[in-house]
């Protein structure tokens, strides 16, 4: 019973925090304090502990979103806001019946609309496949040029193209690799992770091999 309660405090907490930084931007520890507080919640240091373990909160550095390859940890100093794609899954109905129909479900397509690129339902499917490419939740810059190349994008925009997948949130930069993550990523550095609860998603929504994936494009 209280493993429920919290996975729907979780739940709430996360939608209102959403919609917290759709308004305000990133926020501070004592903002995310002060909206727990409206909700009678006393205690949010588990439950944030929880979303930013997920990835379903990221921190925001004065450069780029950081990643935290050690057990998840709070700092006051921080700002932190979800992933840009989950501002507009949270507002979609999941629809698995196929690759498009996934890809914007996930938020993808209305987040690359939103960044202003062109042709965001094709961007949409190249960070569905990126994200299904993952091992473990990491992929290697190597092996997100070969998908690029598989949908026919150019070698030239390869660094273009991870650019926007870090501005949509489906790749985090890998601050430092360890021997480990080197062993079974496949490809060559720099290493990226795709947020956690995104990656646990799609292994429950997806059990088709990414070749027939690629194949259907």
């Amino acid at each position: 019973m209280a493993e429920n309660c919290l996975s729907e405090e979780l739940a709430l907490m996360y939608l209102e925090l959403v919609d917290a930084c759709s308004r305000l931007g990133p926020l501070r520890l004592r903002d995310i304090e002060e909206l727990a507080a409206e909700r009678g919640l006393i205690e949010v240091e588990d439950l944030m502990l929880s979303l930013v373990g997920l990835d379903m909160l990221l921190e925001v550095g004065s450069n780029n979103l950081l990643n935290q390859l050690n057990a998840p940890s709070l700092s006051s100093k921080s700002r932190y806001a979800p992933p840009l794609f989950a501002h507009h899954a949270i507002n979609t109905e999941l629809d698995c019946r196929g690759l498009e129909g996934l890809s914007r479900s996930l938020g993808f397509v209305e987040g690359f609309r939103e960044m202003g690129v062109e042709d965001p339902a094709r961007r949409g499917l190249l960070a569905l496949m990126v994200a299904l490419r993952a091992r473990g939740g990491y992929v290697s810059a190597s092996s997100i040029k070969a998908v690029a190349l598989q949908m026919g994008y150019g070698d030239h925009v390869v660094g273009e193209l991870i650019a926007e997948l870090k501005g949509l949130g489906v790749l985090i930069p890998v601050v430092e690799a360890t021997g480990a993550l080197k062993l079974f990523v496949d490809g060559s550095p720099p290493y990226y992770r795709v947020p956690r609860f995104l990656a646990l998603g799609l292994k429950e929504l997806v059990q088709v091999p990414l070749g027939k994936l690629l194949s259907r494009i």
